[in-house]
């Protein structure tokens, strides 16, 4: 028995999820063709939102704000706020020629966006977008935003740099791009350290804390689109649908062989689960299987057993799983 994803909401038609969110102990996902779903908790997705003529196409960027959803365009740069029920609602047009909304973030009790011309952009509150900083030359489309150690970062997916915002008007380059990597995709704090997960070889790379990224590990030919952490360990989401583990060292670990998977895996831990949203449309649920011989989940403290089942043609039975221990089965 290996780890492995479960399909737990089919594949939806013709459109792919991303950056998964929660609210009031619900999961939510914005779709390329500019819907809103809810998850059922059991096997399907809801649909919350409809597609708001094209206004609202390509929505790749969810962030929960305020007690309320906000989603961002990747066509027109617009900001949406899903109405609670059953409709988005425009917040802010487009701020000049920033077509593209890359990436949202909650910060310092504001809503902040990266886009495709590299300015950081702040939500006004009511129905503007206001340029808190404007793109550098040579590293524009800031791609993901984080925040780590009580500032506002983000990556740039052309020029694979950190940038750090200094909090008034500007970004700060913090770390430049490392031979052979050609974009920093992702961000995310694990062990009170700043990581960026990269296109290309699948790149792991850790800051230094001060002016470099110093590489960790690498997946050939893979792209890391997201990162999590789950339990104490670091996780990436790649093109590919895989989950990999970082083993804290060197390497990429593939904890999910033998999937068969399509496009991109936005990973998010919801109700001390592992979730990945993909390309195609499915919502992916992650099951550890710890070499004990037993089945694991973490449960937001510790590793807990699961009930393993089987179907004996009329319903669910558990089964009991046992391991060897180099002379019996126990």
């Amino acid at each position: 028995m290996a780890d492995t994803w479960d399909v737990v909401a089919p594949q939806l038609n013709g459109v792919g999820t991303y950056r998964p969110g929660d609210l009031e102990g619900k999961l939510y996902s914005t779709t390329s063709d500019g819907r809103l779903y809810e998850w059922d908790g059991v096997d399907e997705w809801v649909q919350k939102a409809p597609q708001l003529s094209s206004q609202t196409m390509y929505m790749y960027v969810l962030s929960v704000f305020d007690g309320k959803i906000y989603a961002g365009t990747s066509q027109d740069g617009r900001l949406f706020e899903w109405n609670g029920t059953n409709a988005w609602v425009q917040k802010a047009p487009k701020y000049s020629s920033d077509t593209l909304i890359y990436a949202t973030c909650v910060y310092d009790g504001k809503l902040y966006a990266s886009t495709s011309n590299g300015n950081l952009l702040e939500w006004n509150g009511t129905n503007a977008w206001v340029r808190k900083a404007p793109g550098l030359a040579g590293h524009t489309q800031v791609i993901n935003l984080c925040v780590y150690d009580g500032k506002l970062y983000g990556c740039t997916f052309q020029s694979a740099a950190l940038l750090e915002w200094n909090g008034i008007d500007t970004w700060v380059v913090k770390a430049t791009q490392l031979s052979g990597i050609t974009g920093v995709y992702c961000l995310c704090v694990y062990n009170d350290k700043l990581y960026g997960g990269c296109s290309g070889n699948g790149n792991l790379l850790e800051w230094n804390g001060t002016n470099a990224w110093v590489q960790k590990a690498t997946i050939n030919l893979k792209i890391v689109y997201s990162l999590a952490v789950y339990g104490d360990k670091l996780y990436g989401g790649v093109n590919n649908g895989l989950l990999y583990e970082w083993d804290d060292v060197d390497t990429w670990v593939d904890v999910t062989p033998g999937y068969s998977g399509t496009l991109s895996s936005f990973i998010y831990v919801f109700n001390s689960r592992l979730y990945g949203a993909t390309g195609a449309g499915k919502l992916l649920r992650w099951t550890k299987v710890v070499s004990t011989g037993f089945v694991y989940r973490w449960d937001g403290t510790d590793w807990v057993t699961v009930p393993v089942k089987r179907w004996d043609g009329s319903a669910w039975v558990t089964v009991s799983v046992k391991k060897y221990n180099g002379t019996s089965w126990v």
